[in-house]
């Protein structure tokens, strides 16, 4: 004959592993929500609130702004009006910029290798120029433009420069020189490098300007070839414009 003792003794153990079973899935529940879900003010995740979140470009008008950092800078007309009529030659979404990390075709190519080596492609927030890039584009003349903010100082992007853009460049010329300047503010250096395709050539330039702000540090790259378009002027009404949000 069953003891009543032992049934009740057993059914209050049934009743305690269930509360027990029950704690740890509720446990297990509230680790995945604090993993996964995400706050719907501001989709931030709770354990990486403290973390700064990504800035990201935006065009307003001829105006590209970086947010949340502050920066902002003005491009020239001529790269909205490609950009309304052929829609290539401004990048600004993750998106967009993963297709424009590399390129084919005559100095694009050698252009996206050697800042692909240089700096950091996560922290590219926008690729633009004057006209289409890789296999988009028209024309050698036109100017193309990277805008990164990075964790690197200043000093530490021309050391980049310094030991690794000509070595980077004779991969693809035998002419090869690198220039160092002070440019309103920015720490400016220029690697030139002479390109010779079947039946033309001319000097390619990467055009690196750095300046700290804060924490970070913003960098322009511009890659251009010597042209009768006077390229450098361009760039130099870009750096000129370029403003940061105290």
């Amino acid at each position: 004959m069953p003891n009543p003792e032992s049934a009740n003794l057993t059914m209050r153990q049934a009743r305690d592993l269930d509360k027990l079973v029950l704690r740890r899935f509720l446990i297990c529940l509230l680790v995945w929500g604090l993993l996964h879900v995400q706050r719907d003010f501001g989709s931030i995740n709770f354990l990486s609130a403290a973390q700064p979140a990504k800035a990201l470009a935006v065009i307003r008008g001829r105006t590209i702004e970086l947010q949340p950092a502050g920066g902002s800078f003005q491009i020239p007309q001529h790269w909205l009006d490609w950009q309304a009529k052929y829609h290539e030659n401004i990048h600004l979404s993750p998106t967009e910029l993963a297709r424009v990390r590399v390129a084919d075709g005559e100095w694009d190519k050698e252009y996206a290798e050697i800042v692909n080596a240089l700096l950091p492609f996560g922290a590219c927030l926008a690729h633009l120029g004057g006209d289409g890039w890789g296999p988009n584009s028209s024309s050698y003349h036109d100017v193309q433009m990277r805008v990164y903010l990075v964790e690197l100082t200043p000093q530490q992007i021309a050391k980049r420069m310094t030991e690794n853009g000509p070595r980077l460049a004779s991969g693809f010329s035998k002419k090869v020189s690198l220039s160092r300047s002070e440019f309103d503010n920015w720490q400016r250096l220029t690697l030139r490098y002479d390109l010779w395709y079947s039946d033309y050539g001319g000097t390619a330039n990467v055009d690196v300007f750095a300046r700290a702000f804060g924490k970070q540090t913003a960098v322009l790259v511009f890659m251009y070839a010597d042209s009768l378009r006077d390229p450098r002027r361009q760039v130099a009404e870009i750096v000129h414009s370029f403003t940061w949000k105290q």
